[in-house]
Formats: C-alpha cells, structure tokens, sequence
C-alpha cells in the first residue's frame, strides 16, 4: 500500500473545510498522512485543525501570510517520507479512488506528475454538469511554458520530483505552484500523466482564489480583464527564474526556449517570434489563438 503525503493550504476556509478533510481521510487503498499549513486565518479554520488533529487525523502548522503558491511549497518542504504527494484545496471532494487511481499510474523514483480532469460544483456541493477540462490536455512543454494548464488540486507527484524541487531554490517570480513544479517536471523530460475522468468534485464559489469560468459571458469578461491588466507575476519572469534555478539539468534545447520565453517583451521581434512558433501545441484553436495574442500584446 502506497504512503501518500497530502498537503493543504488553508486561509478562511472554515465553511467547506469539514467536508474536504473528510474526503481525504477517507480514501481507499492508500495511508493518506494530511500536513496542513494555516496561512494566517481569522476565522474558525484553525479550531477545526485542532478538532481534527486530536483525534489524529491530521497534522497543521500556521504561519505569516504568503499566499497559497509560496504556502504549499512550504508544505512541500516540510512534508514526510512518503512514496507521493498531492495538492489539496480548502474547499472541495475528493473522490475516494482519487489517490489509489494516481499512485497507479506513478513511478515515485522517476520524475513524474498526475493530474486529473474535474466536475465543477457550486457552493452547495450540487454538480453544474461541467467538467474542468473539455478537449484532451495534451501540450507541449513549450505551450504549457507559455500558458499553464494543470489544475492542481488534482495534482499528484513522484517522491523523486518532489526531492528535486526541495533540494533547489524556489524562485521569488512564480505564478502558481502548480504552474511551477509541472514546467519543472516537463523541462527535466518528466512523466505527465493526464486522466480524463474527473478524481474531485471542483467548488466554484465567489472566494475561490482560482476558479474556472463556466458561461460564455464570464469567459469573454475574464478574457478581455486579462488582456486589459498588467500582472505581477507573468511568465518571462517565471521562465528565467526556472533556468536560473535548473540550468545545469535541463537539455540545451529546453534551456533555449525558457530563455526565449524570458526574453519575449524585449523587442517586437523576440514577441513575433514567440507568436508564430510552431512549437508551441496549444490543446486547441481557442487556446491558441488568446494566448498567442496575450503574449504579443505583453500580457502574460
């Protein structure tokens, strides 16, 4: 039976935290150790990590508050000897095969990373018949570098890959963890293991701290507010800071195109380039054509 370290982050997630915590106990066919780090709640989050931790359910920490990309690879960094580990949400359910259905599919000594589709739920739990993913998430390294893709609640990894991300920097520019560590996998010619049934039913509520649009006007709406804002953390700062960290690892040709991705807003020509790159196999025409935009516009 495999040992699974699940890693939460917590902040204000009193409301559906119950529920969560007992979708991951109750997995099957796998000992699931759940370490959850508190990143500075104010409401009851922090007893209900107390209740469940008495009776051994789980183990939690608190700490300043960092956000939840720098706060799960906190956790990363702290979690036990286990053969994997995944990334779990505040706020959703996960089905009770998710874990013994990734560990199957995974390698824990090669570099390796699973993620699943989703059935997305509103906030009373009730299914909106949509899934997460609706075309087959297979991109190229490239693409993926330019536009993420993974969701990461679903995601599980190797205990290898996790090694290698605690054993180096973590980059002050990154965009999510999740984003992070798969463009990590990928650049060091990792295993990405798509599954195209949903493993988690996926809350949508108005404090999700990353959602998925689920209405043609929401989509346009949050399309044209990414195009129109400037944002902190964007990919050419992700990128160089990835080679910066993994230069000596990675294949030459992999290292060239993080480059290239670093250095896209620095003339009209590295933007171009990036553009019409025939490399870069976004999953489908939609895809394609907003994120090749977004990146000649300085957007990403």
């Amino acid at each position: 039976m495999f040992k699974i370290a699940v890693l939460m982050s917590t902040y204000n997630g009193e409301k559906y935290l119950k529920s969560q915590i007992d979708s991951v106990i109750n997995q099957i066919d796998c000992e699931v150790h759940l370490l959850v780090r508190d990143d500075g709640s104010k409401d009851n989050t922090c007893s209900i990590l107390n209740e469940y931790q008495s009776k051994g359910d789980l183990d939690w920490y608190s700490g300043n508050n960092i956000g939840s990309a720098y706060s799960f690879l906190d956790l990363l960094k702290h979690s036990p000897e286990c053969d994997f580990y995944a990334f779990c949400d505040q706020d959703d359910i996960w089905y009770m095969d998710k874990l013994n259905r990734a560990s199957k599919e995974l390698n824990k000594d090669k570099i390796g990373l699973y993620y699943s589709n989703t059935r997305l739920v509103n906030e009373k739990g009730h299914t909106l018949n949509i899934l997460g993913y609706n075309d087959k998430q297979k991109m190229s390294m490239e693409a993926f570098v330019c536009s993420g893709g993974i969701i990461g609640c679903t995601m599980v990894i190797s205990h290898r890959l996790r090694d290698i991300i605690i054993n180096h920097d973590i980059p002050k520019n990154i965009i999510m963890h999740d984003y992070y560590i798969a463009i990590v996998c990928m650049a060091l010619n990792g295993c990405i293991i798509y599954d195209s049934i949903p493993s988690i039913d996926y809350r949508q509520h108005t404090n999700n701290v990353v959602g998925i649009p689920t209405g043609k006007e929401t989509i346009i709406r949050q399309r044209i507010n990414f195009i129109l804002h400037k944002r902190k953390k964007t990919i050419d700062n992700q990128a160089i800071e990835i080679y910066r960290v993994y230069e000596k690892e990675i294949s030459a040709k992999n290292a060239k195109f993080l480059k290239k991705v670093g250095n896209y807003k620095k003339s009209i020509y590295a933007r171009v380039s990036l553009v019409f790159s025939f490399i870069t196999k976004y999953p489908n025409w939609k895809s394609s054509l907003f994120n090749r935009t977004t990146i000649l516009l300085k957007r990403r």
